[in-house]
């Protein structure tokens, strides 16, 4: 008779269900104007947009613009040694205006001509060594800055031996003065800047490969014994 007493009392807490706690979340503020709002504490959980990284732009694009400022630097500190006036004029490319260091005297010899016109692409080499020098996984490691002057010594070498290869573009390239003083055809001067680049191109994925390191280091000066032929 206990027992059974037991057992029907115990029938109503058996016929309970057990549901999980349910979790209130704080519904939307309606504004009067229809719009919605949310309490500040959600807010605060909600993550930003990412917004268009416009400082790492503009560092790459200055890095390029400073790979420019060599390279000119280069032709214009080459004429002030030689004592050739160099000055800045607009020359057209063809695609293009742009300008040009111009010298207001005249090589006398070829081996100043050379000098005159090798003189961008030995800073340039200059630069791009002492880049993957200290930054040999450039890509990863180094500032957005540096990469675009890196960038700019790979799109230049490029441009040059695309004019050299299809010898067009501004009278004043680099390249057929280069060829002019050596007597040689433009094309070979056109691979000559290529090799390089496309070496440092591999290096700045490969930077354990000692060959491609060499190599083109021993392009890059080679064109300065370029001025003893």
């Amino acid at each position: 008779m206990r027992r059974s007493l037991i057992l029907l009392m115990a029938l109503p807490l058996l016929g309970q269900s057990h549901e999980e706690p349910k979790i209130e979340t704080e519904p939307p503020i309606v504004e009067s104007g229809g719009g919605t709002s949310f309490p500040p504490w959600r807010l605060a959980t909600q993550e930003p947009k990412p917004s268009f990284p416009w400082e790492k732009v503009s560092s790459f694009l200055g890095g390029v613009v400073a790979g420019l400022a060599i390279h000119e630097t280069g032709h214009m500190g080459a004429g002030a040694i030689l004592g050739k006036d160099p000055y800045f004029t607009r020359t057209n490319s063809g695609v293009m205006p742009f300008f040009t260091v111009a010298y207001g005297k005249a090589p006398t010899n070829d081996r100043q001509a050379f000098t005159l016109a090798a003189a961008g692409f030995w800073m340039q080499h200059a630069m791009a060594e002492a880049i993957l020098a200290k930054y040999p996984k450039v890509w990863r490691d180094a500032p957005p800055a540096v990469q675009g002057a890196f960038v700019f010594h790979l799109l230049t070498s490029l441009i040059y031996t695309y004019g050299a290869l299809a010898k067009s573009g501004a009278p004043e390239r680099d390249t057929l003065g280069m060829a002019r003083s050596l007597n040689v055809d433009e094309r070979w001067m056109g691979v000559a800047i290529l090799l390089p680049a496309a070496l440092d191109l591999y290096r700045s994925f490969h930077p354990e490969a000692r060959w491609a390191t060499w190599s083109s280091r021993g392009v890059k000066v080679g064109f300065v014994f370029g001025i003893t032929r």
